[in-house]
């Protein structure tokens, strides 16, 4: 029997040896697992980093470029301001102009209806004054050549009376002479009237001819007025096309900085799946030692099921013995080894105490470690659903694999412990052994040498207070094993409400993100609205600035128009009077031409002074034609000058017409730049999506906190 306990002894002994080592070198391989593991976690954190700055450069970079379309915004609302401002400037110049024009126009309608009635009445009385007197002289020379008839046929019938009335006639002669001359003097008067009366009217001409020029002055003071609102509105063109130039740069920008966050974006990208593939060998490899160690922990499971049923066969062995000691105590109970048996029997209760002390602790160990297992295999199903953040997941699982590690460092102490109390067994094992031996020795020595006894006693005291002192020692044991086990309980508790704690900033951290993501959610809303209303608006003010030029232009063709037509009537009219003033002049010089033929006689002293006069009329004639052709030539000049600015206005209209075909380009070209950029948005939205299901699908759930905060920089 004691061979083989001897040999059953040996096999435990070896088989908890091998044990030991096993769980030496599991130790050593989840140290090194969780090494690996903080080193896979570190890159990721790494890689979760660089990924942030990558998305905060492109966040800022957005940024950016919002702020710089939101300023393009500002600079068309300023632009379509001043063009606002413009347009009713040029209609109230434009009303002030048009009111101007009308109130001349009026007064010279007015006065010029005046002189026309004035110069009309004025030639109807001069007819009629010439004509009565031309009567009251063609009366008198009738009357003169009834006289001289009347001489003649009384000279012829009294010729002896004519001697007589040589006197008479003569006195009758001269009286008729002065009647000739008074004649005359009255004509030179009336022609004299005639002159004033044509100095009049050319007066007129000259008020008229007056009244052109200030008229003219007048056009060109607004034609200098069209062309500084030209030249302003030119500079405000170029100032456009400054502020057309500067949208292309801006735009031309956006462009770079799309194309650098496009190349940023594939960069991000190709880190991902670099960050994936890592991830998904990482996840491999770690999923390969957790099934190992999964294995060896089921292996050393059924390697101590099979100590357990080894002690439990040694139990029932040293229940035997224990039945077959009874027995030889019953045997000898008259011994004097009595107190020997007691105190072994006091042994074998403390001993059975220990192994119930042990059994409890194992029990404990087991149920720590399926606790254990049940908070990792929940953490990973944590980790694959998603919840909460990369970060704090990578804090709380090094929180973990700390305390883990140091639920380790128990259970290396709890072997410890085991191997203290297994040898604490082998001991006790001894001093049954000893006993027992001690015990035959005894019988032996009571059927041998009964003096011996006192002897043999005192040995045995003194092998019983050995007995007694060893026993004490593994009773401190016990009681240090007994502390461990408080403080891995207390660490237990630690564990739990560390859990709860980060259970509850799970929560928190969820609730504050979905906050987050929907005061952002509304932040975009209200961007949208606000980017609409503004395109809107923008849209409204560059139609009614199109609408605005357009009239201004029409407008200010028609009154250019209307000047022009109201120049050339004027200038009709006056050729017209200048006409019927030649008209009037030929027929009255006709008129004196009948009359000199018909009184050559009596007129020849009349001719020259009527020559003289028709060449001092004549030379008054060619002033005022060689005036009007003066007036003609500036005329033509205000003429040429209406057409080279209406030259100009055609072709600033022309450049108008380009600059706002420019700035409709523009506006495409920003209309589409936009659509590309919320195309490029969106398409950058589904690969991210496609990429995090991919992540989802094969990654496991080491890369949520990528997927977290690839889906904040693409909300953002």
């Amino acid at each position: 029997m004691q061979q083989i306990l001897e040999k059953k002894e040996a096999a435990l002994a070896a088989a908890i040896d091998s044990h030991h080592k096993e769980k030496e070198r599991m130790k050593e391989e989840m140290e090194a697992t969780v090494a690996r593991h903080q080193i896979a976690w570190q890159k990721t954190a790494d890689a979760v980093d660089q990924f942030g700055l990558e998305a905060k450069q492109a966040k800022e970079g957005s940024e950016r470029a919002f702020k710089e379309k939101e300023e393009v915004v500002v600079k068309l609302g300023k632009t379509m301001e001043e063009l606002e401002t413009v347009k009713k400037r040029a209609e109230e110049d434009k009303k002030e102009s048009d009111k101007a024009v009308l109130e001349a126009e009026s007064k010279a309608k007015a006065k010029m209806e005046e002189r026309e009635k004035e110069a009309e009445e004025t030639v109807k009385a001069a007819k009629i004054d010439c004509e009565l007197r031309i009567q009251a002289l063609q009366e008198q020379l009738r009357g003169a050549h009834d006289n001289v008839a009347d001489a003649y046929e009384m000279v012829s019938k009294a010729q002896s009376e004519c001697v007589t009335k040589v006197e008479e006639s003569k006195e009758r002669e001269r009286v008729a002479r002065k009647e000739a001359r008074d004649g005359q003097t009255k004509m030179m008067q009336e022609l004299k009237q005639v002159q004033r009366q044509l100095a009049g009217v050319t007066g007129a001409k000259d008020d008229e001819i007056e009244r052109l020029e200030t008229r003219i002055a007048t056009l060109e003071v607004t034609i200098k007025s069209r062309n500084a609102e030209a030249r302003s509105l030119q500079e405000q063109l170029q100032e456009r096309e400054r502020e057309a130039d500067a949208l292309s740069l801006g735009n031309r920008e956006l462009s770079d900085e799309l194309s650098q966050s496009r190349w940023q974006v594939k960069k991000l990208e190709e880190r991902v799946k670099e960050l994936q593939e890592d991830a998904k060998i990482t996840i491999s490899r770690a999923v390969e030692r957790e099934r190992d160690v999964l294995q060896s922990m089921q292996g050393e499971l059924k390697e101590e099921a099979l100590l357990e049923a080894a002690l439990e066969r040694a139990r029932e062995e040293v229940a035997s013995l224990k039945k077959e000691l009874k027995d030889q105590s019953e045997r000898a109970d008259r011994a004097p080894s009595a107190r020997i048996e007691m105190e072994v029997n006091t042994l074998r209760s403390q001993v059975a105490a220990l192994e119930s002390d042990l059994v409890s602790t194992r029990s404990a160990l087991n149920r720590m470690r399926k606790d254990e297992e049940e908070r990792i295999g929940e953490l990973q199903k944590d980790i694959e659903a998603g919840d909460g953040g990369g970060g704090a997941l990578a804090k709380d699982l090094d929180k973990l694999l700390k305390l883990r590690l140091e639920v380790s460092d128990l259970e290396g102490q709890l072997i410890e412990a085991k191997d203290e109390i297994a040898s604490l067994k082998s001991e006790v094992e001894e001093l049954k052994k000893e006993a027992d031996l001690a015990v035959v020795a005894g019988q032996k020595r009571e059927t041998e040498v009964v003096g011996k006894s006192e002897v043999s006693l005192r040995a045995e005291q003194e092998e019983k207070e050995r007995i007694q002192s060893e026993l004490e020692l593994t009773l401190g044991r016990l009681l240090e094993a007994q502390t461990m086990l408080k403080e891995m309980e207390a660490l237990r508790s630690k564990l739990e409400t560390t859990e709860k704690a980060l259970e509850s900033e799970r929560g928190k951290r969820l609730a504050k993100e979905r906050e987050w993501v929907e005061e952002r959610e509304k932040q975009d809303k209200q961007h949208d609205e606000t980017v609409k209303e503004l395109r809107s608006e923008a849209e409204e003010w560059r139609v009614k600035a199109e609408e605005g030029d357009y009239g201004k232009v029409e407008r200010l063709e028609q009154a250019s128009e209307e000047l022009r037509q109201a120049a050339i009537q004027e200038m009709e009219s006056l050729q017209e009077r200048i006409d019927t003033l030649d008209a009037s002049l030929e027929e009255r010089h006709k008129e004196l031409e009948e009359e000199q033929s018909d009184h050559k006689a009596s007129i020849q002293e009349k001719e020259a002074e009527i020559a003289k006069l028709q060449s001092s009329f004549k030379s008054q004639l060619d002033q005022a034609h060689t005036k009007l052709r003066e007036k003609e030539s500036v005329m033509r000049g205000l003429q040429t000058q209406i057409a080279t600015y209406e030259k100009a206005q055609e072709e600033s209209f022309e450049e108008v017409k380009e600059l706002r075909n420019r700035v409709a380009e523009l506006q495409q070209t920003a209309v589409s730049a936009h659509h590309k950029l919320s195309q490029l948005h969106s398409s950058a939205m589904v690969a991210h999506k496609d990429a995090i299901t991919d992540l989802m699908s094969g990654g496991g759930g080491g890369l949520v906190s990528v997927q977290d905060l690839t889906e904040s920089v693409t909300k953002e």
